[in-house]
């Protein structure tokens, strides 16, 4: 059973990511802004947040920073993975009374 409510996580990164990066399409897979404004600033806030962090990250050996608008979808995706398996882990060691 454990294992089922951690492989939920690696496809809770998977529907994120097809969530950030569906979120510019209709329903008929057109190119299209259908989020309401508020919707849109409040998720493009908290992106913004993703985008300066990880754009904060440097290679040592290049000098380059990573390019958080680049990556942004895969990021909020992974995030929010590592969110699940932390709440995940949290109800597992409730649940084992660790």
């Amino acid at each position: 059973m454990r294992m089922l409510k951690f492989s939920g996580i690696y496809l809770s990164v998977f529907l994120l990511n097809c969530f950030v990066q569906g979120r510019q399409y209709d329903g008929d897979g057109n190119l299209k802004d259908w989020w309401e404004p508020a919707t849109k600033e409040a998720f493009v806030g908290k992106a913004k947040c993703i985008i300066d962090q990880y754009g904060g990250f440097k290679d040592d050996m290049t000098g380059l920073n990573l390019n958080g608008i680049n990556t942004q979808g895969e990021n909020i995706a992974d995030n929010g993975g590592i969110k699940e398996a932390y709440m995940a882990y949290g109800i597992m060691r409730l649940q084992m009374k660790i």
